[in-house]
């Protein structure tokens, strides 16, 4: 089971403890992590550090590994587990270990999908995503180009440097990309570019009309799944522009059907419905938590809560999660809509000194604060009781800066901002 390091530390003793593991293997850039939970974590028998000195109640790798003890094999079938952050508390998502070999394949099925060269990673492999892609290089004969940071200049320089020909990305790290300065773009070839996955989470389509501006417009895929169910579904490079918001068709040996709130299938266009899946790569169950497994199952078909629609072609779009939606005067409203509008306002005004800023004040017309708890949930800000967001001030309205969120010193607004002066 990988434990993702960028988790905090009761997050990490969480997903240690609820694992049920034993055993640790760790760089040591993370002993002093594992240092500071090891009473908190007291089912671990051995904590393995390899490249450095261990710390206390830490046993180095050539220690481990230098016992000619007889070593017990366990020769049941193994499997793997990864843990999803899903609806906030991480669980466990098991599956054996030919169901995860499976969903390799099936991730590389079309033929102009399976990597090529070079497998230049975007993130470190810290995520499933970037383990299974790693896995495909691998099986392909592929170099798989790893770095353990991301800085969006320094990832064009190793895209040019080994000619790095597939890759995958959330939408974040590509936006740093083309959000560069063109002077800075152009000193890096990134024509061997022959795969990018859009995955992780939906690239807005600004974003990926910025994409192909810059890398070959017929390396751009897509693909749709979560943890739990894989690869869904998958958007040709043909039709990226073609399907503005669509995730695509469903991948090959994958079943995707929609269903509405009585549990009857969705077949016309254009008619939203909880998205299904029924496929062998599918995971088994939430470790120590069968219920919300089962809560999610119907008849052989899974969900992870999504809401989407076809259209008249059969191509998927998703609207958001169903948790998420927000329904405000009997009309579904899904933040994912808004925050693509909102990711196009932010393309066209690049450059400009206009500034797009959005806030929930109190309840709507309709009586529904559920508008209110959305913004501040997306926003960052935590609600205190039953009480509104504070509403912008006059001065903010009018685009000037706010003395509540101004952090320069006070004579220093007076001098800098002509509207604090006349004020």
């Amino acid at each position: 089971m990988p434990l993702n390091y960028r988790l905090s530390d009761p997050e990490s003793v969480y997903v240690i403890n609820n694992s049920d593991s034993e055993l640790i293997f760790a760089d040591v850039e993370f002993a002093p992590l594992l240092a500071r939970i090891r009473g908190e974590i007291p089912a671990v028998k051995q904590v393995v550090i390899f490249g450095g000195e261990p710390l206390e109640g830490q046993i180095s790798q050539d220690d481990f590994f230098g016992s000619d003890a007889e070593v017990d094999r366990d020769r049941a079938a193994a499997g793997t587990m990864i843990y999803t952050s899903g609806d906030g508390q991480s669980q466990g998502c098991g599956a054996p270990r030919h169901l995860v070999a499976r969903t390799g394949r099936r991730v590389a099925e079309p033929d102009r999908l399976r990597p090529r060269r070079c497998l230049h990673h975007l993130w470190p492999a810290l995520s499933q995503r970037s383990r299974g892609f790693a896995g495909i290089a691998h099986a392909r004969f592929a170099t798989w180009c790893c770095s353990t940071e991301f800085d969006p200049e320094d990832w064009l320089r190793l895209v040019d440097t080994y000619k790095a020909s597939s890759t995958f990305s959330a939408p974040t790290p590509i936006r740093m990309v083309v959000n560069l300065p063109d002077e800075v773009k152009a000193k890096y070839d990134t024509s061997s570019m022959k795969i990018m996955i859009a995955n992780a989470a939906p690239w807005p389509h600004p974003l990926k009309e910025a994409y192909i501006k810059d890398f070959p417009p017929e390396s751009l895929w897509e693909v749709y799944g979560s943890t739990e169910m894989g690869v869904n579904t998958v958007l040709a490079p043909e039709d990226q522009m073609r399907k503005p918001g669509s995730c695509g068709k469903p991948a090959p040996f994958v079943e995707v059907a929609l269903f509405d709130d009585d549990g009857n299938t969705i077949d016309e266009p254009n008619v939203p419905g909880e998205l299904f899946v029924r496929a062998s790569s599918v995971f088994d169950t939430y470790y120590k938590a069968e219920e919300k497994y089962a809560a999610d199952d119907r008849d052989g078909w899974h969900t992870v809560g999504d809401i989407a629609y076809r259209d008249d072609e059969g191509y998927l779009f998703i609207c958001d999660r169903k948790k998420d939606m927000i329904i405000s005067g009997g009309m579904n409203i899904y933040p994912a809509e808004i925050e693509a509008a909102l990711e196009k306002a932010r393309r066209d005004l690049r450059g400009r000194r206009d500034r797009c800023r959005v806030r929930t004040m109190g309840r709507d017309r309709h009586g529904d604060r559920r508008a209110e708890r959305a913004g501040a949930r997306r926003q960052g800000h935590r609600r205190r009781g039953d009480r509104p967001l504070r509403p912008p001030t006059a001065r903010q309205l009018q685009g000037a800066p706010d003395h509540r969120t101004d952090r320069r010193d006070p004579q220093d607004r007076l001098e800098q901002d002509p509207q604090a002066r006349a004020a």
